[in-house]
């Protein structure tokens, strides 16, 4: 029995312990698929919730990216009209420039079909004869001669065959110019090359504003869909829909004031002398502080009203002796200053110096080309113009026997006598003065006290010609000609037909900065006593002084006017399709108001898909809306100028100011007719935007 019972005991056992295997292998799988779905649950949820994080994130990013976008659009949109603006001034100005060239060449050099001859053709006539025929045995003048000559960079042999090359560029082949300068082609049915540019700058600027409102709106949608990089549905609007800055196209005549002064249209502040009766197109726009235009603000052309307090010495000329002197001003507070608009800045690139010592010796030729291009600004605008006389150059001194009786003024009676039926009309006197100093009467004088000065007299002045230094130390004397009083000369002749020798004596003065002496020639202050306070005496002293004048003169008052030519005739400033610069309307865009900020502030709304990844229909159930949206506002300002003349518009990020004003500005406009956005998104943005509306009362986000 005992076997028996311990060999079923062992058959038994075996079915036991299988049964319980089973049912713990079954409970521990339910528990896994538990755990697995539990686990992939909270998998499912990290995952949907970290691409929600990154969506937002996303979103976010790319909404400030869209609104910079969008606002940038028009920054650029207005510096590039600004830019097209000032360059339509400066190509206007360039235009008188360019076209002075040819006229001024012909007055300034002669060709070999010419019988006159040009002022420097005619001084290089001079200067030769001379130095290689007849000039004063005198070495250091001879040296001057030859400097003049050819010793220097800006000395006539090196000058003039520039000049005559010039010449053939822009005289002989003058329809090179025409064809660049001119209203009307000379030989084409079109618009010469610079009017030409003129137009396409001014059509791409109306065409720019047609379509800024379609553009801003794109670079918005194209920059949202551009940072989100997703394949789901995604894109973004910026309000307002139509850009509330306003903005018109002006007149013509507004590129009057940049061109001359470098200020903006309106009323010429910083010139009250100038009759201006100018009243149509954009009215009072140029400022002293909000306005000022980009010649001031950005180019720098401007030049500070007032002197400082200082010490200067210059050297005298013909008709005063050459000392040394002393100049104090008393400060003056720089409270304005004056700009320069293109056609004065082209100008004065024009003259390198005015020194003999510097490449502007072509400043015979940069006088024609800046008077004459003046002319042609008013045939522009409808200003004065001027007689202009071709020079006949008289080089030779013995033809006109009143030179030698007065010497700094050539022709001074011709002129009075003539000043009636010649009123007005330009002319020019050029000599060259060689002047040197010593103590003795017998010293030639030291070479530090030698020196000379291209000299002009200027018939543009009435009812006297003027005597003007063409020396960077000597101002301009505009109160008559000075001459040399009869008690200091010595003597006076011709030396021959080119030249006239004076020479003179002067006392220097005790009183003055050198108290009697002259360290140009070595001469010390000379001590004869002391004053009751203790204070030295000095005494005048004679300096003898030898000045020698090399003429090169026009016989002008016979000229007959010469025609100054037009490049701007058939131009019709009144036509509709003229020209013209645009800007904003100044009197609704005052700085610094609410309204106008309000103008320049912008809201960009961006959406993407904000669909779960994994079981969307579980995650999404309870969400009101299926996109995510992104709020953006920018602001554009400019920190320079406000206007659209200057280049310096930028756009910038700014906290939302007010949530219930953009969600009525959207829900207001006509957002469902924007092209590129599917209306059933845009009105479920407008739902958004309402919802959001509360967060107005929390101030700035």
């Amino acid at each position: 029995m005992g076997d028996i019972d311990s060999s079923m005991s062992t058959q038994v056992s075996p079915i036991r312990k299988s049964n319980f295997t089973c049912h713990k292998q079954g409970a521990v799988f339910v528990l896994t698929l538990l755990a697995l779905s539990l686990i992939a649950a909270v998998v499912f949820y990290v995952l949907n919730v970290g691409k929600h994080i990154q969506g937002r994130v996303s979103t976010q990013n790319a909404t400030d990216a869209a609104a910079l976008a969008g606002a940038s659009e028009i920054a650029r949109t207005f510096n590039t009209i600004a830019m097209n603006n000032t360059e339509i001034a400066r190509k206007l100005a360039a235009i008188n420039i360019i076209d002075a060239i040819p006229r001024s060449l012909d007055f300034t050099v002669t060709t070999t079909n010419e019988e006159e001859q040009g002022d420097l053709s005619a001084l290089h006539t001079v200067l030769q004869y001379q130095l290689y025929e007849e000039g004063p045995h005198d070495v250091w003048y001879k040296a001057l001669l030859q400097r003049a000559l050819m010793g220097h960079r800006a000395s006539t042999s090196t000058v003039l065959p520039q000049l005559l090359e010039l010449t053939n560029l822009y005289t002989v082949e003058s329809e090179n110019i025409k064809a660049l300068t001119h209203y009307k082609h000379p030989s084409l049915d079109i618009h010469g090359d610079m009017w030409e540019s003129i137009y396409s700058m001014y059509n791409q600027n109306m065409g720019m504003l047609d379509s800024l409102n379609e553009r801003m709106q794109l670079a918005t949608w194209e920059a949202a869909r551009s940072n989100i990089r997703t394949s789901r549905d995604a894109g973004g609007v910026i309000l307002p829909l139509t850009l509330q800055v306003p903005i018109m196209k002006g007149h013509f005549y507004d590129f009057e004031r940049p061109i001359r002064y470098g200020t903006l249209p309106g009323e010429h502040r910083r010139h009250p002398l100038i009759a201006d009766s100018i009243y149509i197109g954009f009215g009072e726009t140029d400022d002293s502080i909000t306005n000022r235009g980009p010649w001031d603000t950005v180019f720098g052309w401007r030049r500070i009203n007032g002197n400082d307090a200082g010490v200067s010495t210059s050297t005298g000329g013909p008709g005063s002796p050459p000392i040394r002197r002393q100049i104090t001003s008393e400060y003056q507070e720089p409270t304005e200053y004056t700009v320069s608009g293109p056609q004065a800045w082209l100008r004065g690139k024009l003259y390198g110096g005015s020194s003999i010592e510097h490449p502007g010796a072509y400043h015979l030729l940069d006088e024609y080309i800046s008077s004459y291009s003046q002319v042609k600004l008013n045939m522009l605008f409808g200003g004065p113009t001027e007689l202009v006389l071709k020079p006949d150059w008289e080089i030779d001194i013995s033809s006109d026997d009143s030179r030698i009786g007065d010497n700094n003024t050539y022709c001074r009676d011709d002129f009075e006598k003539n000043k009636v039926p010649h009123k007005g009309l330009p002319g020019k006197s050029l000599y060259l003065v060689c002047e040197m100093k010593s103590r003795f009467a017998t010293n030639p004088g030291l070479s530090s006290a030698q020196g000379q000065t291209w000299n002009f007299i200027d018939r543009s002045m009435v009812p006297y010609p003027y005597l003007t230094y063409a020396n960077s130390y000597h101002p301009d004397r505009t109160n008559g000609p000075q001459q040399i009083p009869s008690q200091y000369i010595r003597s006076q002749k011709a030396v021959n037909k080119h030249v006239y020798q004076i020479k003179a004596w002067y006392q220097t003065n005790p009183e003055g900065y050198e108290h009697g002496g002259d360290p140009d020639i070595g001469l010390p202050p000379r001590i004869i006593g002391r004053n009751p306070d203790g204070s030295y005496v000095y005494a005048a002293q004679t300096v003898f002084w030898n000045i020698y004048y090399v003429y090169v003169a026009t016989n002008w008052p016979t000229l007959p006017p010469v025609e100054i030519r037009n490049p701007h005739a058939g131009f019709n400033p009144e036509l509709e399709t003229s020209p013209a610069p645009v800007d904003f309307v100044h009197e609704n865009m005052t700085p610094e108001t609410d309204t106008t900020k309000k103008r320049l502030q912008m809201l960009c709304i961006t959406y993407q898909n904000d669909q779960a990844e994994v079981w969307p229909k579980r995650f999404d159930r309870n969400r009101p809306y299926g996109n995510m949206v992104g709020l953006s506002q920018v602001k554009l300002f400019n920190n320079h100028s406000w206007d659209l003349w200057t280049q310096m518009w930028h756009a910038q990020l700014e906290p939302i100011n007010d949530y219930a004003v953009w969600a009525d500005e959207y829900n207001e406009g006509d957002v469902l007719n924007i092209e590129h956005e599917d209306p059933e998104v845009l009105f479920e943005l407008g739902r958004y935007l309402e919802s959001v509306k509360a967060m107005s009362d929390f101030g700035r986000h």
